[in-house]
């Protein structure tokens, strides 16, 4: 109760970082190894689907405490390497049919304990699943890795914002040493390191 009264109380904002899968998922694909996870994501798709349930299930029985005695700011669902340079892991298709349901059930049920920022985490180019990403809840994608062609303008034209953070004062989502790009709203801003060539 110490540490929530600390995060409660404090003036900067407060993020909850969250793995996606077993294993720091993607990077450990799961803890099933490269091969056999997308052999399983081609052939047995009850398996994925029973490991994402689980997992989501998992997730908001952990989240369940902090979110009841602690206001975050934001959450973040880290998804590192489901992204490479060219392009994502699966397909928008399998990622939808697969991942959706039970990502979107962890997006509700944050969405109703009262979060408003959810951000998905990637590295790589996943420009593919972004619709399907705004689909699901996020309306956080960070970060916007130039080395994968994620063009910054093209990706907060579809409704999102790189690399945030809050401000507890009027301006809502910042991030310190930023620009403001055409068309987003003025508290939206990106990064140096988000813009690099």
């Amino acid at each position: 109760e110490e540490l929530w009264a600390h995060y409660t109380g404090g003036a900067s904002p407060v993020e909850l970082r969250i793995d996606w899968g077993a294993g720091r998922g993607p990077k450990n694909r799961y803890t099933m190894g490269l091969e056999p996870f997308l052999e399983a994501v081609v052939t047995d798709a009850p398996l994925i689907k029973e490991m994402f349930d689980f997992w989501a299930d998992f997730v908001i029985e952990c989240a369940r405490p902090w979110l009841q005695h602690v206001r975050f700011d934001m959450v973040t669902l880290v998804e590192d390497g489901i992204g490479y340079r060219n392009s994502s892991l699966v397909s928008p298709a399998m990622y939808r049919a697969l991942w959706g349901p039970a990502l979107r059930k962890v997006t509700d049920f944050l969405r109703r304990s009262g979060v408003d920022l959810i951000a998905h985490y990637t590295s790589g180019n996943i420009r593919p699943r972004i619709p399907t990403l705004l689909d699901l809840g996020f309306n956080v994608l960070y970060p916007l890795e130039a080395a994968a062609d994620m063009d910054a303008p093209a990706v907060v034209a579809v409704g999102f914002v790189g690399h945030p953070a809050v401000d507890p004062g009027e301006q809502g989502v910042v991030a310190p040493h930023a620009h403001v790009l055409p068309g987003m709203d003025a508290g939206a801003e990106l990064t140096d390191e988000d813009l690099a060539p």
